[in-house]
């Protein structure tokens, strides 16, 4: 029997540990998850959209000053091993971090994408955060890539959804 009152301990957890971000008015933060990278092949479902995504990042958010968040399953870690994806998109790697300079740049872990946790090597490893908390005025907003949430992968898979 399943208790509902122990209503997912780790987005208490997940709101408390979130790296503050307070925003401005004028802000502009483009936040994007799910890109699911691989290793170019045809099993690779970003590659099809890859130029889009680079097009829009390179051409529009990031010469209109946007800050980025990668919220999430930006590479297929479930399919692909890093360094194939690392090698195959080691330009987009590159273009994400430019977004540092207009403001922030961070990526949150997601469940396609948690065993970069533990990865020192990672391009992107001083980004990887596991939440955000955006301030702005009175409100506050957490950001995480959502698998915390699914009682599912709460129960099932601990690793993932751990309140240490």
């Amino acid at each position: 029997m399943r208790q509902r009152n122990k209503k997912h301990p780790y987005l208490e957890h997940l709101l408390k540990s979130a790296h503050p971000i307070t925003l401005a008015a004028n802000s502009k933060v483009l936040i994007l998850s799910d890109l699911h990278m691989g290793n170019g092949g045809r099993r690779d479902e970003f590659k099809r959209n890859a130029d889009l995504v680079r097009t829009m990042l390179e051409s529009y958010y990031l010469t209109g000053g946007y800050s980025l968040v990668l919220n999430g399953d930006v590479e297929e870690l479930f399919k692909f091993k890093l360094q194939h994806i690392m090698q195959e998109w080691d330009s987009l790697y590159d273009l994400f971090l430019r977004f540092q300079r207009n403001g922030f740049f961070w990526k949150t872990y997601g469940n396609h994408d948690a065993a970069l946790v533990d990865e020192k090597e990672y391009k992107l490893a001083s980004a990887m955060v596991h939440s955000l908390k955006f301030y702005y005025g009175n409100e506050t907003m957490l950001l995480f890539h959502g698998h915390q949430a699914s009682e599912l992968l709460w129960e099932t898979y601990p690793l993932i959804s751990s309140t240490a």
